[in-house]
């Protein structure tokens, strides 16, 4: 389960970090790195991972995908409100 319009790239990839520059569109663009929840930490390795590697703009979405099902449905009850 990913959140809606991202790219799954497993860490463990030989060319990780060559395929997110590709996606990304160069090292310099915003890139979001997540995991399924808090419990995993395979985020903060990639985010490390690719900051070694010359990306200037990775942000590590904390809660992961977890957090993001849980703020989507609250957007949806608020916005009925």
């Amino acid at each position: 389960t990913r959140i809606p319009r991202a790219i799954n790239i497993p860490l463990d990839d030989e060319d990780f970090v060559t395929r997110v520059e590709e996606e990304a569109g160069g090292k310099d663009k915003r890139v979001v790195v997540y995991c399924a929840s808090q419990q995993c930490n395979s985020s903060e390795k990639a985010a490390e991972k690719l900051e070694n590697a010359g990306f200037t703009q990775i942000v590590d979405y904390a809660g992961g995908f977890k957090a993001w099902q849980e703020e989507a449905a609250e957007a949806v009850e608020c916005h009925s409100c």
